[in-house]
């Protein structure tokens, strides 16, 4: 029985070996039981390189998978008409990035864990903007915020709270 059981782990370990040389990859149509499906390349059954992924409300991901998952540079498109164009890791926004949704709104920006973190550029519908830089989707860091109506606050944001302006000092030298 032992000798069996050697036979199969090697038998099991040879296989993933000539897979994982040969990568088992292929172009592959999945439909899913929910109605959403999956065109593009695959490797060991999972989305695995370029593909693209409709889910059963219309909303459709055309770009770069890994292990099944959003990862490298892609499109992904809303049935709400919302928008993110730009670099996925392990299925979430992670790098830099442009955000669009449906009212106008739009952030051009780097994402960390499908948050708004980096410098950015935030623009309303109503003419709002924020430049500068944010942590888990709030003002945090230096930056200014200009309202439609031309108000500035410019400096220092923590968590979303203005703390005031930056002050240079000059100081003389003789």
């Amino acid at each position: 029985m032992a000798k069996i059981k050697q036979y199969i782990y090697f038998g099991l370990i040879m296989f993933l070996v000539l897979a994982s040389l040969t990568g088992c990859n292929g172009v592959e149509t999945i439909k899913y039981d929910d109605g959403s499906y999956y065109a593009g390349e695959t490797r060991f059954g999972l989305r695995h390189g370029q593909g693209t992924f409709t889910s059963a409300d219309g909303s459709k991901y055309v770009g770069e998978f890994k292990n099944d998952l959003r990862h490298g540079q892609g499109t992904l498109a809303w049935a709400n008409g919302d928008t993110y164009v730009g670099e996925s890791q392990n299925g979430l926004y992670h790098g830099q990035g442009t955000y669009t949704s449906a009212d106008g709104t739009k952030y051009i920006g780097e994402f960390k864990d499908d948050l708004f973190h980096g410098q950015g550029i935030l623009t309303w519908a109503n003419g709002d903007t924020y430049v500068g830089e944010l942590r888990d989707d709030m003002y945090h860091g230096q930056g200014t915020f200009t309202s439609a109506d031309g108000e500035v606050s410019s400096g220092i944001w923590v968590k979303g709270e203005f703390i005031g302006p930056i002050f240079h000092l000059a100081i003389a030298t003789s």
